[in-house]
């Protein structure tokens, strides 16, 4: 089916090899056919058995289509149409396709084979909230070790403000492109108050995560987040 408004579905083996018999682009409605590619020729469903019970193996894209519908199927228990439309879902599974053949699109795997873990980790970017410039926002640390996190889109500078409670140790951390730790990170503050303070300038722009974590005790804070520039992406 090469209607825009619907996902085609090309078929690769667990080896990541276009099965023969699958169609290719371009397609007649939306030349850009097929939009992915999903698994067939696999075992374990248990749906095909020969006459002696022994199970067979799952093919043809009558098997990888149900594969990347579980996949939608799966999104949608938790991020429903209001969520993530389906045009941004649509992008995401494109997005988050991992590469087979010639780079980019091509007629054999559309943007690429659906990547489970991809699209789990482009999710939790969805739920992580984005500071806007020069607006604080709130937030709550329950204990020692609890953490919030951030994330915020930089130019050519940033300057984190964190003002905490009386009586503890709140910590910043930031990091490019990837959740910070308190070993992983580019950035953090080094003081023992409850109020921090990180300018820096990135040597690439882009999107970074800000960590607020209590070294020490519970209690509310503020963070706000200033830059010269924005990258708009």
């Amino acid at each position: 089916n090469s209607h825009p408004s619907v996902l085609s579905i090309a078929g690769v083996t667990v080896n990541k090899e276009r099965v023969g018999y699958s169609s290719q682009g371009p397609g007649h409605l939306d030349s850009q056919k097929p939009d992915l590619c999903a698994y067939t020729h696999f075992l374990g469903s248990g749906a095909y058995k020969n006459r002696l019970g022994k199970e067979l193996a799952d093919s043809g894209t009558s098997a990888a289509c149900p594969v990347a519908a579980g996949v939608v199927a799966s999104i949608r228990t938790k991020y429903p149409p209001s969520v993530l439309s389906p045009a941004e879902l649509r992008q995401l599974l494109r997005r988050t396709a991992e590469d087979l053949g010639v780079a980019g699109f091509d007629y054999d795997h559309g943007f690429g084979l659906i990547d489970v873990p991809a699209i789990l980790n482009a999710l939790e970017r969805i739920e992580i909230p984005e500071l806007q410039i020069g607006e604080a926002v709130s937030g709550h640390l329950k204990q020692t070790g609890d953490s919030s996190l951030y994330r915020v889109r930089v130019g050519t500078s940033l300057s984190l403000e964190l003002d905490g409670p009386d009586g503890v140790d709140f910590d910043l951390y930031v990091r490019k492109a990837l959740q910070p730790t308190i070993s992983e990170f580019d950035y953090r503050g080094y003081t023992s108050l409850p109020d921090e303070k990180i300018s820096i300038r990135p040597s690439e722009p882009g999107e970074y995560f800000v960590m607020v974590r209590s070294f020490r005790g519970a209690g509310d804070f503020s963070l706000k987040a200033s830059v010269e520039s924005i990258l708009n992406v």
